[in-house]
């Protein structure tokens, strides 16, 4: 039975989308293992102040003190967990194209939505933990191009779920009219 150019290319698509999720559930345990770490060494820090006398990291002018390197390592956690939710709505969203006759559905337009509004707090909150760090004033670029970076980021993910939301109309109608 020959299998027509559009049913061939759907079939490479749910092939290519299984193995990227299962890539996508790699990465997690990795991100899990990482964010585990972190939150024992911001455990270790609190519970222990002299654990670090002074702390000196390339980029910043100030000696860290227990409090300062906590709050550096939570911000650490913030933006593994913040990859970990991202690498969770995106193997979900793999896995429902593998399964389902197709992409466009408001499952995958949901979580596209769910990105877009972790890419807009991820930036703002690593940008005021950047700036309780580093108070010496050059927080303002870089916190600036953090936040202007994740802006830009939500907005190209925001308008693929609008054109997820299109494709669900469009498969709608085709199946409607079939």
């Amino acid at each position: 039975m020959l299998q027509s150019p559009t049913d061939d290319g759907l079939n490479r698509l749910k092939t290519a989308c299984r193995y990227c999720s299962w890539v996508a559930l790699a990465l997690e345990i990795v991100v899990l293992a990482s964010v585990a770490l972190v939150t024992f060494t911001i455990i270790v820090l609190m519970a222990v102040p002299s654990a670090v006398d002074s702390f000196y990291a390339e980029g910043f002018d100030v000696d860290f003190s227990s409090g300062q390197a906590a709050l550096l390592m939570l911000m650490v956690d913030l933006l593994l967990l913040t990859a970990l939710i991202i690498l969770m709505l995106l193997r979900n969203i793999m896995r429902d194209i593998s399964r389902e006759y197709t992409p466009f559905t408001q499952n995958n337009i949901q979580r596209l939505r769910r990105m877009s509004v972790v890419l807009v707090v991820l930036p703002v909150a690593s940008a005021l933990s950047y700036m309780a760090i580093n108070p010496s004033g050059t927080w303002l670029t870089d916190g600036l191009s953090l936040i202007l970076s994740g802006l830009i980021a939500s907005a190209f993910v925001y308008s693929l779920s609008l054109i997820f939301r299109y494709g669900a109309s469009l498969q709608k109608q085709s199946d409607e009219t079939l």
